[in-house]
């Protein structure tokens, strides 16, 4: 964490609550100077200081690091005490006292919680103090946790700052992007499918009449890919598929309608479609079409090479599931494949989840976004897989007499 984010000696000694721990340090043992140091291999920097023995050293300032005992503490992560160098058998002799002139000492390592060595809070004085106790050396290493406590919360809203500053320009980048999808994408696309119905108007031989149904079926494909990344962006964002604009439907003539367009756009292929008592319901029918169309394309993709596609739309008693009153709207399409294994069907109606199949994969939206349009409905999308190689999607809308 440490390592990622700026924790320079100015950034560290903005944290309020240094000047009261180094207070608290020189009351506690009547020392003349304390501080608080970023410890590195080559540098000891003072992030916060108490001078009350005129030591000269500001907030900001450095030491040469190999003129300090902060760098033994650094490699071996242990306090140091000195209630008296005179008396002490390991520093009576060593240069850093002379250095400095200093006659007692007390420093403890500042360890942040991922671990990384920060520095030290340390203590001197010119004359000898009572820093040897357990009361005392207690005290420092309480407030030396204190300071990594401190320097860890700030530093983690710092990276909370950062991620909600990155996630503020994706969401920018997202409403363009959908803006790019929505207006500057479709309208060329618009363009083009005006020119293919003009030159269908023509004359023209067997050949050229297959290239333009080829044209055709790209610009629906490509319509149904902006449809669904817009509806995706728009759902990643928070803000849905946007609101249903609802309108009585015959849902009997909508699914000819896209079976007669996807036929069209899939030369060879073949979808029966069986419709049994289905009658208007209120419903969107621009995403109504989208749902039934998602489903359809996604069986005629992913089905046996060549393989039946077939649908069933009909009304049923209102199941439990809904008001138990009237009837529902039921949409069954199936097609022989391969049977799924648990995990894929487990994230089948999340976005990008797609089975392997030879061709066109798609971007795995197709079901996502027919899911959030029956669910905007009061319904629901479902798969059932049957022992005999069959797949179906049942799509259940309540019913809504228009």
């Amino acid at each position: 964490m440490a390592d990622t984010i700026d924790v320079s000696p100015e950034w560290v000694g903005d944290i309020p609550a240094l000047p009261a721990i180094l207070d608290a340090a020189c009351e506690a043992t009547g020392m003349g100077f304390a501080a608080i140091a970023r410890v590195t291999p080559d540098r000891w920097v003072a992030c916060a200081v108490r001078d009350d023995s005129g030591f000269g050293l500001a907030a900001g300032g450095e030491l040469p690091i190999r003129t300090t005992l902060c760098d033994e503490i650094r490699n071996h992560r242990q306090p140091v005490v000195i209630p008296d160098v005179a008396c002490d058998p390991v520093y009576a002799d060593h240069h850093v006292p002379q250095i400095y002139k200093l006659r007692s000492y007390i420093s403890v390592p500042i360890v942040l919680e991922n671990g990384q060595f920060f520095g030290t809070l340390c203590a001197i004085d010119a004359d000898p103090r009572p820093v040897g106790d357990k009361r005392t050396l207690r005290l420092f290493t309480l407030l030396a946790e204190l300071i990594g406590l401190n320097i860890d919360a700030r530093l983690r809203l710092a990276a909370t700052t950062e991620h909600l500053e990155a996630e503020r320009r994706v969401a920018t980048l997202r409403d363009q992007f959908i803006g790019i999808l929505g207006h500057d994408l479709r309208n060329p696309l618009a363009s083009i499918n005006s020119g293919v119905r003009l030159l269908s108007r023509g004359q023209l031989d067997a050949r050229g009449r297959e290239v333009l149904v080829l044209i055709q079926g790209s610009i629906q494909r490509m319509t149904g890919l902006i449809d669904n990344v817009v509806d995706y962006a728009r759902t990643a964002l928070g803000d849905g598929i946007g609101p249903l604009q609802t309108e009585p439907v015959d849902a009997a003539s909508l699914i000819m309608q896209i079976v007669a367009e996807l036929q069209a756009t899939h030369p060879g292929r073949s979808i029966t479609i069986g419709i049994e008592a289905a009658g208007q319901i209120m419903a969107d029918r621009i995403r109504l079409g989208q749902v039934f169309s998602n489903l359809l394309d996604n069986a005629l993709l992913h089905g046996e090479a060549g393989g039946p596609v077939e649908a069933f739309l009909r009304t049923v008693p209102n199941e439990p599931a809904t008001d138990g009153h009237g009837t529902s709207l039921v949409l069954e399409v199936r097609n022989r494949a391969p049977r799924l294994d648990d995990a894929l069907v487990e994230r089948l109606f999340k976005p990008f989840a797609r089975a392997q199949s030879e061709g066109r994969k798609g971007l795995g939206l197709g079901l996502s976004i027919a899911s959030e349009i029956a669910q905007a409905h009061g319904g629901t999308l479902s798969l059932h897989q049957g022992d005999d190689g069959w797949i179906t999607f049942r799509l259940v809308l309540p019913g809504q007499p228009a």
